[in-house]
């Protein structure tokens, strides 16, 4: 068998042809997908522009439509960063009720200093992604009335936040009206325990006498003389009249606050409110030892509430005696110092009140509270009665006293009530 045998430069050039081929077939694929890619991103490329030109149609639209609704904003629109840096201010028209003159770079000079540390804590709930948006409000003052200010922040962007302030009138009359609300409510409550408080303490002193003086003579009643049994039976009355009045100015101080006493005026002798009030307390001067006095005119007209002048001239005249060493004095005079005012002045000779004590004698949660001269009670709840009956009068009540001298209590009212 023969074998053909090519020169070894025929062999050299048959490879070099073979590799030559292979280069360009690997050229070709190369190519080829080249082209393949580019001719991807050319379609992409045409449908983003188609895309974009879609979305810009749009937004020349909304554009159009919605920049005069822009444009009506009254409101401040602000952009700024988490630390309150604003790099952005809309606001068609001037605002009057923001806290600055001028627009400013710090987003903190348009909220009051008081609620700064609110401010930063808002900025730091957004910027921790706890909440989308938050409000803020603030009240300024302008030249014609005070109005709440609301501040909404909006999380926008990563680092930015959007701020816009707009009046809130009718939020502000709703705020008004819910926190004098809840301070009258407040009231309500402290007064309520306090009332409490004055029941348990002063009832118990006059309930532990009855007890006391009644358990003696039920369980001793032969073992005592006739006398020492009248002088038992006389505390037991003594503490029977202060657990009286105590009962009843309590009774009057729930009825008022309770809307079930109405102030009735009408044109009649003050005189004769002022002579049955007197009539009422003599008796309790008189086991004390205490003279009473007043000087008054014959007949004094004027529009009046007969039923609440008399219960605070009967405490005044109470407490006068109350804290009265025996042996002394309760003055009254009445005049009329002016054609406006009818004055009525009611002077002891008694122990007096101590001067720290004086602004604590009008208000419930007082806490100045003395025993009279036999060891009365004494829970001051007759002067707030009596403050809060002349209040109806359109008058007033004021105390000039010295410890250890005794005391002097005026009452002022108009002659002429609306």
């Amino acid at each position: 068998m023969s074998v053909l045998v090519l020169p070894l430069q025929v062999q050299t050039d048959i490879q070099v042809q073979v590799y030559f081929f292979l280069l360009l077939c690997i050229l070709a694929v190369i190519l080829f997908f080249l082209l393949n890619r580019v001719t991807k991103k050319t379609n992409d490329f045409q449908n983003n522009q188609e895309t974009l030109k879609a979305n810009l149609s749009y937004v020349k639209q909304l554009y159009s439509t919605q920049l005069p609704l822009v444009k009506s904003i009254s409101d401040k629109i602000l952009q700024a960063d988490f630390h309150g840096n604003i790099n952005g201010i809309f606001q068609q028209g001037k605002t009057n009720y923001l806290d600055t003159t001028s627009d400013s770079a710090n987003l903190y000079s348009y909220f009051p200093g008081k609620i700064h540390k609110k401010l930063q804590k808002t900025l730091t709930n957004l910027k921790d992604d706890r909440s989308a948006k938050e409000s803020l409000y603030f009240s300024e003052t302008n030249s014609e009335q005070k109005e709440l200010i609301e501040c909404r922040l909006i999380k926008t962007e990563r680092d930015k936040i959007l701020c816009t302030f707009r009046k809130k009138p009718e939020l502000l009359v709703k705020l008004v009206d819910l926190t004098r609300k809840r301070q009258h409510l407040r009231e309500k409550i402290n007064s309520k325990d306090q009332f409490l408080s004055i029941l348990a303490h002063d009832l118990r002193g006059p309930f532990n006498s009855l007890l006391g003086f009644s358990s003696i003579l039920n369980n001793e009643y032969e073992d005592y003389s006739a006398e020492e049994k009248k002088q038992y039976i006389n505390d037991i009355y003594k503490s029977s009249e202060q657990l009286f009045q105590i009962l009843k100015n309590l009774l009057d101080w729930t009825r008022l606050h309770n809307g079930k006493i109405e102030f009735s005026p009408y044109n009649q002798d003050l005189i004769n409110t002022i002579k049955t009030a007197y009539w009422e307390m003599e008796q309790y001067a008189n086991e004390k030892d205490i003279t009473l006095l007043i000087n008054t005119p014959e007949e004094l007209i004027i529009r009046h509430d007969s039923t609440m002048l008399h219960s605070a001239i009967v405490n005044l005249f109470s407490n006068a005696i109350k804290y009265s060493h025996p042996g002394t004095k309760v003055h009254m005079n009445v005049n009329q110092t002016s054609p406006e005012i009818i004055q009525i002045n009611i002077t002891d000779q008694g122990v007096g009140i101590d001067p720290e004590a004086l602004t604590e004698l009008f208000t419930i949660d007082g806490t100045y509270k003395k025993q009279g001269t036999q060891n009365e009670s004494g829970s001051g709840l007759g002067l707030i009665l009596c403050r809060e009956f002349i209040g109806y009068h359109k008058g007033g009540i004021y105390v000039d006293s010295y410890p250890g001298k005794g005391s002097t209590f005026t009452i002022e009212i108009p002659v002429n009530q609306p």
